[in-house]
């Protein structure tokens, strides 16, 4: 049985990068984390979102990837 080459490019090849999205903590355990993205080139932002005492995450923009981007 004689095989044919298929081209196949995962979808992440060809797409732009999500931001990852991360909510500033009270203890700024979210740096160390920061820090590990930054080390490997990974879009982030810690931007309009922000976790309280309890675990809850305030959200007061929207995500990342929907807010207008400067050029």
């Amino acid at each position: 049985m004689k095989r044919e080459h298929t081209d196949f490019r995962h979808p992440a090849t060809a797409e732009e990068q999500r931001i990852i999205w991360l909510p500033k903590d009270p203890l700024g355990l979210v740096h160390e984390i920061e820090r590990d993205l930054e080390s490997h080139d990974v879009s982030h932002s810690l931007e309009g979102a922000e976790m309280d005492d309890k675990g809850y995450v305030d959200v007061t923009m929207v995500a990342p990837e929907d807010a207008p981007r400067e050029a």
